[in-house]
């Protein structure tokens, strides 16, 4: 994401160089195609590509689905637009076949970065919100259990068998209904006081942090979204909520999760299965992944700084999101941060 940004401001500079240039005298407007297209593909292009890589991940609480094409995008994009001016420039002084195709072939490569973009961007824009799973298979010899973050959310979260509250708890519901889907978190939090609480227990296990909580109100995350990306169960969280709006305290939402069953009776993900168990997986969220170890807190700390733990990302994003966004290896990272935790 860095790249863009510093490409950006280079192009930039030397757009308003050449535009100087032209302005003092005339015999410089030859480089009109270039001063053009170095503010245009270059200082705007790259700025948007390098804001929209960073941004958009967040707002949609959705990873790329491609990130290993965003370096290939920017040297694409770099080759591109460096080629197409230089050959243009050259063709001026020599009109020949060569120069001209060559223009052409690097025009071709600077659209294609941009076909790059749009498909990997669009990705994130459209589409349900994907819940990270990364599942680990338990092993009978070793009874070892994943603790993915997409396992732990779905087996703490699904009702057993799909059983619903029963039809005579949703009426009760009905008509007073305060929450819906596209409620925002923040909206909830800032209402209902407490009702983190009712959150977390249900899944979304960051907010239990007042921290993370008090970051996540200034978000445009909708319970939908957050629903779907921790694979916590829509309408059965509604109601609790509900519950918990008309009760005022967060045991008239458990009397309701008892009521629906939840894949805790059935051998699910526990805090304590998980908190325990390995190893840490590219698709944990970040935030959950500190609370569970807090030694990983050195490893975060040296990849991503210190602004990591006052970031409302690490509430959404997965440590592979943070890792690429960071323009670091998510591999070695999770190496790392699973050296870490195993030392304790």
């Amino acid at each position: 994401m860095k790249g863009f940004i510093v490409s950006s401001l280079i192009y930039f500079l030397l757009g308003a160089i050449i535009g100087l240039l032209m302005g003092i005298s005339p015999q410089f407007f030859h480089l009109q195609f270039t001063h053009v297209h170095f503010n245009l593909l270059g200082f705007m292009a790259m700025m948007i590509y390098g804001v929209g890589y960073f941004i958009l991940p967040r707002f949609n609480a959705k990873p790329l689905k491609w990130p290993r094409l965003v370096p290939l995008h920017f040297y694409l994009a770099n080759t591109g637009l460096i080629g197409m001016c230089l050959f243009h420039y050259l063709n001026l002084f020599s009109s020949s076949e060569v120069m001209a195709s060559l223009f052409v072939f690097f025009a071709v490569v600077e659209a294609f970065s941009v076909f790059l973009f749009v498909v990997n961007v669009i990705t994130v824009l459209t589409g349900r919100v994907a819940a990270a799973t990364a599942t680990e298979g338990r092993s009978s010899g070793a009874g070892a259990v994943s603790v993915a973050q997409g396992s732990r959310a779905k087996g703490q979260t699904k009702p057993a068998g799909g059983v619903r509250p029963p039809a005579s708890q949703n009426m009760h519901l009905e008509g007073r209904k305060t929450i819906s889907p596209n409620t925002r978190v923040g909206e909830i939090l800032e209402r209902y006081p407490g009702s983190e609480r009712v959150l977390g227990e249900a899944g979304i296990r960051a907010l239990l942090n007042p921290a993370h909580a008090e970051q996540v109100k200034k978000l445009p995350v909708t319970l939908r979204a957050a629903c779907e990306r921790h694979g916590v169960d829509l309408d059965a969280l509604i109601n609790e909520l509900e519950a918990f709006v008309t009760a005022g305290e967060p045991e008239a939402a458990e009397s309701v999760r008892k009521t629906a069953g939840t894949a805790h009776d059935e051998g699910g993900y526990s805090d304590s299965e998980g908190s325990a168990s390995g190893p840490i997986t590219a698709g944990m969220l970040i935030g959950e992944t500190l609370q569970h170890f807090p030694q990983t807190e050195a490893v975060f700390k040296k990849y991503f700084g210190n602004g990591c733990f006052d970031c409302p990302g690490q509430v959404t994003e997965s440590i592979a999101q943070g890792a690429l966004l960071h323009n670091v290896d998510p591999d070695a990272l999770v190496r790392e941060l699973n050296d870490v935790m195993r030392r304790g």
